[in-house]
């Protein structure tokens, strides 16, 4: 393992975060971003968790 970590950051669909990415990474305004990935080697470490429910993945039916 490298020991980095990383969080996943929600930009869309909020506007003013939106136009701010689209600024930084000088994007077009015909792309749209919806998140990104800050990666960076972690002060301490944690345990991962998740937010999964199995009982919310449908397979095909309702």
């Amino acid at each position: 393992m490298m020991g980095l970590g990383g969080c996943r950051l929600c930009i869309h669909p909020r506007p003013a975060r939106v136009e701010e990415a689209r600024r930084i990474l000088q994007l077009p305004t015909s792309l749209v971003p919806v998140a990104a990935v800050a990666l960076g080697v972690p002060q301490q470490t944690r345990p991962p968790r998740t937010r999964f429910d199995k009982k919310k993945v449908h397979r095909e039916i309702w």
